[in-house]
Parts: structure tokens; C-alpha cells; sequence
């Protein structure tokens, strides 16, 4: 994992507009149950690329898991307005 997290951490400064990078690297924290660190990375990633449905459904996963279920809810929000309507029954389990 040490040189997976070393390669991703070096990719993401290299390769800014390739959403994968950011998916995979946060990735490797959230697989060590680690979403403190993969928050920020999913975040940078979703603020470059909006529309990545995957960073934006793995970082709304990681905010619900360290406790932060108003930013969870605020993205899933904004996916379902932006037409992604895959985020709609996340939307409606968290407006509960």
C-alpha cells in the first residue's frame, strides 16, 4: 500500500485533470479506513472534475463515515440538481 500511496501521491501532482488519480489515492486511504485523509483528496479531485460520479459518491461515503452528514447531504443535493440521478436515494436516505 506504502508504494501504491507513493505512486498516486506523485500521479496527482503530475496528472491534475484525470479524475482517476484522485478516485484511486483516495481510495487507498478509505481501504485503510482512513476517510480523514481521503476526504480532503476526494474533495480536490470532486472541486476539479463536478461531474466524476465516482470521487463524488466515495467522498460523500467517507464524510458520512467520520460524522459529517450535512456536507453529505449538501453533495448529494447537488448531484440530484445537477442531474445525476444516481445520488437520488442517497439524497432521500440522508433528508430523513
Amino acid at each position: 500500500m506504502a508504494a501504491a500511496e507513493s505512486a498516486f501521491s506523485s500521479a496527482r501532482a503530475l496528472y491534475r485533470n484525470d479524475p482517476a488519480v484522485y478516485e484511486e489515492l483516495g481510495q487507498i486511504y478509505r481501504a485503510q479506513k482512513r476517510c480523514d485523509r481521503a476526504v480532503p483528496i476526494f474533495d480536490e479531485g470532486l472541486g476539479r472534475h463536478p461531474d466524476a460520479i465516482l470521487l463524488r459518491s466515495r467522498l460523500i461515503e467517507c464524510l458520512l463515515a467520520v460524522g459529517d452528514t450535512v456536507r453529505a447531504r449538501t453533495l448529494a443535493r447537488e448531484a440530484v440538481n445537477r442531474g445525476q440521478s444516481e445520488f437520488a436515494a442517497t439524497l432521500r436516505r440522508l433528508e430523513r
